[in-house]
């Protein structure tokens, strides 16, 4: 029987206004991976490496996310220290759209002209005064944000607002 922690804190919410498309980033899985070996597959700090089926961001020192399910998790996971499966503890965001850097830059002081933050890129930070984890997935200016799960309801609300300003 599924918890009710594993329902999406936001169902059937999508936002689509002014050029801005905000969607639930997907189900996905999120283990909490630290004390890794040093080994060249592993991304560099703030970077993300892809993966079959995953993508593995290095969010801190020594410390990554695995998100999705790789073919080959048991020999990856194996290679660190600690795992924790964390899925249930974050929610996740993807927003797109022209203007999803303008909208995305008022909440943090991270600088997410292109050059500074290209796709694989990832951050902890604060957004809009809540600790976040932000990533570019891709070369589009497509963004993942993930918060507490507790602080879905702010975040979403937030963003709400936020992308007013294009309507």
């Amino acid at each position: 029987m599924p918890s009710v922690m594993s329902q999406s804190p936001w169902p059937g919410a999508s936002l689509c206004r002014a050029g801005i498309k905000i969607v639930p980033a997907g189900r996905t899985k999120i283990l909490h991976l630290e004390g890794g070996r040093a080994s060249d597959t592993l991304p560099a700090a703030g970077y993300s490496t892809p993966m079959p089926r995953a993508d593995l961001l290095s969010i801190g020192p020594d410390i990554y996310w695995l998100l999705g399910h790789p073919d080959d998790a048991a020999s990856l996971v194996s290679s660190f220290a600690a795992c924790l499966d964390v899925t249930d503890a974050w929610a996740g965001l993807r927003i797109s759209g022209p203007n999803a850097t303008a909208v995305l830059a008022k909440g943090t002081a991270v600088d997410l002209h292109p050059r500074a933050f290209p796709e694989r890129r990832c951050a902890v930070t604060g957004f809009a005064q809540l600790r976040a984890v932000l990533w570019r997935p891709g070369e589009e200016l497509d963004y993942d944000l993930y918060v507490g799960r507790s602080y879905a309801s702010s975040l979403w609300d937030w963003l709400a607002y936020a992308v007013a300003e294009y309507e």
